[in-house]
């Protein structure tokens, strides 16, 4: 196998991957709070990074990957702000109440909301890189780390998320997979 054909099959698992991660993520957002800004913000990853399975991304779209990883960060670093400004994250935080390990920021919704965000943004970088065809060391290295925060991204929403939701007792979060059919349509649970 040659390098460019091992990098094009890294590329294409890692954007199936992402891909379907992030349908999962707009769909357990479709209960959120304000679902209009999370379920567009991971539809729209979703379908770049299925685009960018079959080398489709339209050129104008490639130029304006960076700048969406930019709103992405931007976004995140407000996010940031938020979570610094959470009064029951920076008292648990002080007086060491949070779990002990990494995983705690996502026991507030600002911080599960800015782990998307930088995942997000980075897959929106690491298609950029991609698509121009800039393979080298930081393409590599953008790639390898995409390729780890979307498996911690994947732990927390599959492992974590009904962990969290036992001790939390979020109300939008402890239905997030959970849908009944009304008259009306398909109604949330």
């Amino acid at each position: 196998m040659t390098s460019s054909t091992l990098n094009r099959f890294y590329q294409v698992t890692l954007n199936a991957i992402s891909a379907f991660f992030f349908v999962i993520a707009a769909y357990v957002n479709l209960n959120d709070p304000d679902p209009w800004l999370w379920v567009s913000v991971y539809t729209i990853a979703a379908v770049l990074n299925i685009f960018a399975m079959f080398n489709r991304i339209p050129q104008p779209v490639i130029s304006a990957l960076p700048s969406l990883a930019a709103v992405g960060l931007a976004l995140a670093a407000w996010q940031i702000v938020l979570l610094s400004r959470n009064e029951r994250f920076i008292d648990e935080l002080t007086y060491g109440k949070l779990s002990d390990d990494i995983w705690s920021f996502f026991e507030t919704e600002e911080g599960r909301e800015l782990g998307g965000l930088i995942v997000v943004s980075l897959s929106l970088i690491q298609n950029s890189t991609e698509s121009r065809r800039q393979s080298n060391l930081m393409s590599f290295l953008l790639k390898m780390t995409t390729a780890v925060l979307l498996g911690a991204a994947v732990y927390a929403l599959f492992v974590l998320q009904p962990l969290m939701n036992q001790k939390e007792k979020v109300a939008h979060c402890n239905n997030a997979w959970a849908f009944s059919k009304t008259e009306d349509g398909i109604e949330m649970m």
